[in-house]
């Protein structure tokens, strides 16, 4: 269960936050990424799912192209909208202080949503 992750190894959680991991995969399937940081503790981010998700991936899209958005904001946004955990206040905050782990939360989750799906030959 413990896959995909940024974790020394999985004795480095505790047993409430590998049951938020399980809750979050039991719901995600395997489209789940975790982080823990001793400033912060455990994060997670899940593939966004349902119209909501989709709404959400639509408008990052549409947003990174657009001259005129901030697109640090628009990735930071998308990624409040796939966190699992913790609250949105609590990653906000998070992402407030940490500005690149933003980022980072939000490309994994675009890979979680499909874009790391590989061509496997052209026709």
């Amino acid at each position: 269960m413990l896959e995909q992750q940024d974790v020394q190894t999985a004795a480095d959680l505790t047993e409430e936050d590998q049951k938020v991991i399980a809750d979050a995969t039991a719901k995600h399937g395997r489209k789940v990424a975790y982080w823990f940081d001793e400033d912060f503790g455990l994060v997670v981010v899940a593939k966004p799912i349902g119209a909501q998700g989709k709404a959400n991936y639509h408008r990052l899209v549409n947003e990174l192209q657009d001259p005129d958005v901030n697109k640090a904001l628009a990735l930071e946004q998308f990624a409040l909208a796939c966190v699992f955990y913790p609250t949105r206040e609590e990653a906000k905050k998070i992402f407030e202080d940490n500005p690149a782990f933003a980022l980072k939360a939000a490309a994994r989750a675009q890979q979680l949503a499909g874009s790391q799906v590989k061509e496997l030959g052209k026709v």
